[in-house]
């Protein structure tokens, strides 16, 4: 699932949007070739 960049990029870029367009609070993340974690206080 997420082994391409690409595709890792487009995760990172909703995360992103959803810290300043939703006030999340990202405290870390990690993603792996086929599932990710995240820690937010959204």
């Amino acid at each position: 699932m997420f082994t391409r960049p690409a595709t890792a990029q487009i995760v990172l870029d909703a995360l992103l949007y959803r810290q300043q367009q939703h006030g999340w609070r990202i405290y870390g993340y990690v993603i792996l070739e086929n599932h990710l974690h995240r820690l937010v206080f959204a």
